[in-house]
């Protein structure tokens, strides 16, 4: 037996070399474009946009600033709006976020955040007289519907729904109702029975976002067959929230009386 020829063995280092050569260029490259504006302008709205979804108010950014070799993107004064009138504190004040960036693809120009850290976070809760705040609130529903009215050229990848993992939140359904002296109460039955098959329970959601409490549906099918994106699972309401979750149900008369007794004193700035 013989080993490789001379020729061989120069055409195996030819070929390291020119790959050792374009990945030392590829890194240059990547040094270079961490540089440029348009990298700095796309992980700005990137800070932006991840800051917005975990608040769900409306951001602003001060000062940016990028240390390339340790891939770190620092932001001073980051500052969340919620309802809160223009002349009032806003809703959030953080003094500098630090995030750690992570490269997905140069080729596609994606980028995501390995961690972010805030730094004096300020939290301005405000309660006005007639019960309206500045923290934003919307059902499960609501966020399937957004992705359907997202301003023009913006993803609803950027949607988020935050609900409690203990399943120890605002939770209710809409329902049918049956009139006990209907005149067709046969045909009523099957279309409770239509609406609770679950492809028409998958497909109703889908149309209106909100969801027919069914056994048979789970965020991983809901996703995976399309009804609702990656970001959205959290919307995907969960049987056992019926039984940790608050319902919005009526109130007994005593307690009722005792809510308005206390409503009227905190009107009264009591």
């Amino acid at each position: 037996m013989t080993g490789p020829t001379p020729t061989r063995r120069r055409r195996w280092w030819k070929y390291l070399l020119i790959a050792s050569g374009l990945g030392f260029v590829t890194l240059l490259a990547a040094l270079w474009y961490i540089t440029t504006d348009s990298f700095q302008n796309y992980v700005r709205r990137r800070i932006v946009a991840e800051v917005e979804r975990i608040t769900g108010g409306r951001a602003e950014a001060g000062s940016f600033h990028i240390v390339p070799f340790h891939m770190q993107v620092e932001v001073r004064n980051i500052t969340v709006h919620g309802t809160e009138a223009a002349t009032d504190a806003p809703l959030v004040h953080v003094d500098s976020l630090v995030a750690h960036v992570k490269i997905i693809s140069f080729l596609r120009t994606e980028f995501g955040f390995h961690s972010l850290t805030l730094e004096h976070p300020v939290v301005h809760i405000a309660i006005a007289p007639d019960g309206t705040t500045n923290v934003s609130q919307a059902w499960s529903g609501d966020m399937i519907n957004a992705q359907y009215n997202m301003p023009a050229g913006q993803s609803p990848s950027v949607l988020r729904y935050w609900y409690p993992k203990n399943g120890k939140g605002a939770v209710n359904q809409d329902i049918f109702v049956i009139l006990r002296a209907g005149k067709n109460p046969v045909l009523s039955h099957l279309w409770l029975n239509y609406m609770l098959d679950l492809k028409n329970a998958k497909s109703n959601a889908a149309f209106t976002g909100y969801q027919t409490p069914h056994n048979g549906i789970d965020p991983n099918t809901m996703v995976s067959d399309g009804t609702i994106p990656p970001n959205l699972a959290s919307v995907v309401v969960l049987p056992q929230y019926f039984n940790e979750g608050y319902r919005e149900l009526e109130l007994s008369p005593a307690v009722d009386t005792a809510w308005h007794n206390v409503w009227q004193q905190f009107k009264a700035g009591g």
